[in-house]
């Protein structure tokens, strides 16, 4: 039975190719440093998602805390508390902004959470499953989903329904075991229309607001964007240390950033390695990648350490910004909110 079991777990895996693509010549990314966060939010939890909003106000979620700051680095405002009761938030995980309001989703209460950016709570969303990131929009939400809701890739919530109205895009085996990596989605709205990707290929996909119709805008093939075909992701899953080394190995989109010239796309590319004798995890392999959309053509290609951790990336206004941890030697464990200039 176990060697049968063995031999299923090794066919769920196809690899494309013997060996990956050598990585390219690596850069330091050209950053603005905004500011550095007054306070040491690392001693209340490592920061799990950012989201920049209202030209000047930076949000952070941590697994205790909701944090509002300004763009000279100081905390303003504490957002929402821990709990159980209406407006309260049991593990705050992915946090979005849509005009003046705050939305948090609270990964164990399965619910939404709407501040004012005062700091009071106005709305609440229940949701019936785990999700990946999510999309405010002035009468819907784009979820892009995970959970027991990822028989597509996004669905479309109605605030004024609370409940789900329509569902978008259906996945591979490949994207849904992609899901698994903590990462922001690549999801952006520009003017009457969403513009999201899977995970596991750069391809464009266009919802319109108005008509309701899907279209694929782009596709983009690339020699160092490398997707390992998956048989079975359930079976895939069953395996812990074959899900890491899958999840390590293979790469994926991160962000879609909407300027007003031309649309791009970061991805993770590369690898990670198990440096055991060390006990930590190499990135030395790992490297993003900025592709112009429409011409499909490599802009950048990103040393890992360079930016910032794959879920700590906020894209606003066409620019992309991130929060990148330092530690000083007398400070310790610091934070700078940073924006990417291509």
């Amino acid at each position: 039975m176990q060697i049968a079991k063995s031999i299923l777990l090794l066919v769920t895996i196809i690899s494309i190719g013997c060996s990956r693509t050598i990585p390219p010549a690596l850069t330091d990314a050209t950053v603005q440093v905004i500011c550095e966060l007054s306070d040491n939010i690392a001693m209340v939890g490592e920061p799990e998602s950012l989201s920049v909003f209202d030209d000047g106000f930076a949000v952070i979620s941590n697994p205790g805390k909701v944090l509002l700051f300004d763009f000279n680095g100081n905390q303003t405002r504490e957002l929402g508390r821990p709990g159980n009761a209406k407006y309260e938030y049991n593990l705050p995980y992915i946090i979005r902004s849509h005009k003046d309001s705050i939305y948090l989703w609270s990964a164990n209460s399965l619910k939404f959470i709407v501040f004012s950016k005062n700091g009071i709570p106005h709305s609440e969303y229940k949701y019936t499953s785990a999700i990946r990131d999510f999309l405010p929009t002035d009468s819907l939400m784009f979820i892009y989903t995970s959970g027991t809701r990822d028989n597509n890739i996004i669905d479309i919530y109605s605030k004024e329904a609370h409940s789900v109205i329509d569902s978008v895009s259906s996945p591979t085996e490949e994207h849904l075991t992609l899901l698994s990596k903590s990462s922001v989605a690549p999801i952006v709205k520009i003017g009457d229309n969403i513009l999201f990707s899977p995970k596991d290929q750069m391809s464009m996909i266009k919802y319109n607001l108005v008509t309701r119709a899907t279209d694929v805008e782009y596709n983009i093939s690339s020699d160092t964007f490398i997707v390992d075909n998956v048989k079975d992701s359930e079976v895939l899953l069953s395996s812990r240390n074959r899900m890491l080394d899958y999840l390590m190995k293979n790469s994926f989109t991160v962000s879609i950033i909407a300027d007003k010239s031309n649309h791009k796309i970061l991805t993770l590319e590369g690898e990670e390695e198990d440096d055991r004798a060390n006990r930590r995890i190499s990135y030395e392999k790992r490297y993003y990648t900025i592709y112009d959309i429409e011409s499909g053509a490599p802009l950048a290609y990103y040393r890992y350490t360079s930016l910032a951790p794959q879920y700590l990336f906020s894209e606003y206004n066409g620019s992309l910004y991130f929060l990148k941890r330092t530690l000083d030697s007398v400070k310790g464990e610091r934070y700078y909110l940073c924006k990417l200039l291509i």
